[in-house]
């Protein structure tokens, strides 16, 4: 990228990218000179990056942090609304069932 750039400040196009260019870069990138330490550097990945950050350390998983669109038992409204609906619809159909067994069990006068 910053290659890219280079060749660019020079008048060229962004894809005629010459040897220059990238060993410009690689030296801004790194710091060297020497083109062997510059690929030791480059070829290390950074602190912080993939790897062990502290080798043989055993780590810790981060406590999840709450979604503000869930409840404790992580659920969202719409399966909060679903699940009171299911309760309402159960209430209601032990009603009926009772009040039909009460009609049925209810001696006539």
């Amino acid at each position: 990228m910053r290659a890219r750039e280079l060749a660019a400040n020079k008048g060229r196009a962004p894809q005629d990218v010459a040897q220059a260019d990238y060993e410009q870069a690689k030296l801004e990138i790194t710091g060297e000179s020497d083109p062997d330490r510059q690929e030791l550097i480059l070829d290390t990945p950074a602190a912080g990056s993939l790897g062990d950050p502290v080798p043989g350390s055993v780590g810790h998983k981060a406590a999840e942090t709450p979604n503000e669109d869930e409840d404790d038992e992580g659920r969202n409204a719409a399966e909060l609304l679903t699940a009171q609906g299911v309760d309402k619809a159960e209430l209601d159909q032990i009603r009926q069932a009772a009040f039909k067994t009460a009609k049925e069990t209810k001696p006539e006068p």
